[in-house]
């Protein structure tokens, strides 16, 4: 299975994070301010996005919509949440056949 690539757009320049996703066929992402990038990928990259059912949000999904992507949810489970009590902020931990069969897919990137 190709191993993921790892990228932590907070510690990437605005420059960057766009050459990144416009050079990217796919990401996966925890939804987050840094999956706004989506816009900057090219119309047809496919957009993964690792979500817990104390947090689905659609904002990803129509942003990708509207931008020409495809867009689907990796399904995943809260072992912890933040100390704010935020579900988004703790611990996840993702479907891990679903995360293995975008690696047999060539998805690559990990934002």
């Amino acid at each position: 299975m190709p191993e993921f690539e790892t990228h932590v757009t907070g510690e990437m320049t605005f420059q960057q994070q766009i050459n990144l996703f416009a050079s990217a066929d796919a990401f996966v992402a925890v939804h987050g301010a840094g999956m706004a990038n989506a816009v900057f990928c090219r119309p047809g990259s496919r957009v993964y996005e690792i979500f817990t059912p104390l947090h689905k949000v659609t904002s990803m999904w129509f942003l990708a919509l509207v931008s020409g992507l495809k867009h689907e949810f990796i399904p995943a489970r809260n072992v912890t949440v933040g100390s704010d009590g935020r579900p988004l902020l703790g611990t996840l931990e993702a479907d891990i056949d679903a995360l293995r069969r975008l690696g047999e897919e060539g998805v690559l990137a990990l934002v």
